[in-house]
């Protein structure tokens, strides 16, 4: 059984935000970006994440983000044998938040949430390891 732990995670991401501007002919009160919907690069993968601003100061977004990486065999050679090395990374994480804008007009937001994370990482070392 696999065991979940809560962790603390980090994320930078580029994110570029797809839309359609309102009419010059709505009200001025209406928000011209109610639904968004992000492509995201960054440290826990490739993505997006689609957002619902359902407030002037409330918003909720949800995604998914994915990266599979695997490494040639490397092969290290000293003077008593050869040891070959492996690895594998796959990131796959969903993120859950909560946006709160602080300024009606503004798209700046600060976003609590929660993190499902999924990301594994797998070596393999074949040959003698001495280590002093």
């Amino acid at each position: 059984m696999k065991s979940i732990h809560p962790r603390a995670i980090i994320a930078v991401s580029i994110v570029v935000a797809l839309g359609a501007r309102a009419q010059e002919s709505e009200a001025p009160e209406e928000r011209p970006y109610p639904i968004s919907i992000n492509a995201e690069v960054g440290t826990t993968g490739i993505g997006g994440t689609v957002g619902w601003r359902f407030h002037d100061h409330l918003g909720v977004r949800g995604g998914m983000h994915y990266l599979s990486w695997t490494t040639p065999d490397y092969e290290i050679e000293d003077d008593i044998s050869t040891t070959t090395y492996s690895a594998r990374v796959y990131l796959q994480s969903e993120p859950l938040t909560l946006d709160i804008y602080p300024w009606k007009k503004s798209s700046f937001r600060i976003s609590a949430g929660i993190l499902f994370n999924q990301n594994e990482f797998t070596g393999n070392s074949v040959g003698a390891v001495e280590i002093d």
